[in-house]
């Protein structure tokens, strides 16, 4: 076949479920998005030895954006980024860690929640900016409002049961919370639309059961882009169509 399909991937996140959507996105994409020699390849079990998802330490599954300053000073990276402050130094400090790395990886996800505040991806492309680090891709899993929204594009009710929960969450809230994800607030529980919440009332076992596991492996990706028009989800999945399907030798 002649084509390189190894790729080591670094990843900046928040928890356990923002890595997981990401990694389990991406390998989406590659699958169904990619040519059939590399669906083959990524549908396989040698998958596990294609792809490499890890923070800066190899052995950790992710770095935590709040480590960073002090990953940089024991590396003795220099990333002060005078000026900056939010998530604009805390990009440009992610940035400046991934290129420190010997072998550089093939793509760098920065997986952040917006938290209600729409400007954080904006905050995000502005520390790479100024980062002007060369030749070292980044993808942006942003999450408005939460990563649990980007779950919820993907529910799909499958009996009697689902049908009536999401039906009563309807009522409750004035919308479709699987339709209009985007407006699941974060973090509140006193909010009636506490993107937790609505997943506790979906998901009895948790955003990390195999229920809901399928909400974002199982739904089309047309369906989660839809559904999540406005949760940064398409903005991803557009990222990682750009960026990854070329480095693994598709054209």
């Amino acid at each position: 076949m002649g084509h390189q399909v190894t790729l080591r991937v670094v990843v900046f996140a928040e928890d356990v479920l923002g890595t997981t959507l990401a990694r389990d996105l991406c390998d989406r994409v590659v699958i169904e998005r990619g040519p059939a020699w590399l669906a083959d390849v990524w549908r396989s079990e040698l998958r596990d030895s294609q792809r490499v998802w890890s923070g800066m330490a190899p052995t950790e599954p992710w770095t935590t954006w709040t480590s960073t300053k002090e990953i940089a000073r024991q590396r003795h990276v220099f990333t002060h980024g005078l000026g900056m402050k939010g998530y604009s130094l805390v990009a440009y400090r992610a940035a400046h860690l991934a290129a420190s790395l010997e072998p550089a990886p093939d793509l760098v996800v920065f997986c952040i929640d917006t938290q209600g505040d729409d400007t954080h991806r904006q905050q995000v492309v502005d520390g790479l900016q100024n980062a002007r680090v060369e030749g070292l891709p980044f993808a942006l899993a942003v999450a408005h409002q939460e990563s649990e929204a980007w779950v919820v594009a993907g529910f799909v009710a499958e009996n009697d049961a689902e049908k009536h929960t999401l039906g009563e969450l309807q009522k409750e809230h004035g919308f479709a919370p699987t339709l209009e994800p985007h407006r699941l607030t974060p973090n509140r529980v006193t909010n009636p639309h506490d993107a937790k919440r609505v997943c506790r009332s979906l998901f009895p076992g948790g955003t990390r059961s195999e229920r809901a596991e399928r909400c974002w492996r199982e739904t089309s990706l047309a369906a989660l882009e839809r559904n999540g028009a406005r949760t940064g989800l398409p903005e991803y999945l557009a990222d990682i169509t750009r960026l990854v399907l070329p480095l693994l030798g598709a054209r």
